[in-house]
């Protein structure tokens, strides 16, 4: 029988992503990352206001957030379900979800 291919996500994250505490505060730990050179990258090479952009492993949404300002449809997907509780409280937080953010898990898109 041949092994499966896929990584199992979550096994690799650790199931700290799972635990709203840690979420919480994964931006502080993460630097809070500018986005502004990997959108200007993605318009260089063609992208606008129509192009789709998907954000895999989106955590908690720095990129996706900001790309949903510049392009017609972001989709963010994490494994975490505690990553994308907290993107989407932050789109919400932002304006009944930003225009064309749609986050979500692999299995459901």
């Amino acid at each position: 029988m041949t092994e499966p291919w896929m990584l199992d996500e979550l096994a690799h994250a650790g199931p700290e992503h799972l635990d709203a505490a840690f979420v919480a505060g994964y931006d502080r730990k993460q630097g809070y990352p500018d986005p502004a050179e990997d959108l200007a990258s993605f318009e260089a090479h063609g992208l606008g206001r129509t192009s789709s952009v998907v954000d895999l492993g989106a955590g908690s949404g720095q990129f996706a957030l900001a790309a949903a300002h510049r392009f017609g449809h972001v989709t963010a997907v994490d494994v975490s379900s505690a990553m994308v509780a907290l993107l989407e409280e932050r789109a919400a937080a932002r304006g009944a979800c930003e225009p064309g953010l749609r986050p979500g898990r692999i299995p459901q898109l």
